[in-house]
């Protein structure tokens, strides 16, 4: 899968089902060449004044 489709999904917490946001950037092993982590954007919160 390609990084660029992988920001286009949803992060889900498993434990309740709760969104948490969307990949921003991954970390990456330089030995393994593996991901070891990603980088989680929070949810904007907008403010509604209608």
């Amino acid at each position: 899968m390609r990084f660029s489709m992988l920001q286009q999904k949803e992060v889900i917490e498993a434990g309740n089902g709760r969104f948490i946001g969307f990949v921003i950037d991954a970390e990456v092993s330089k030995e393994t060449g593996y991901v070891t982590a990603f980088l989680i954007a929070e949810p904007r919160k907008y403010l509604g004044f209608f």
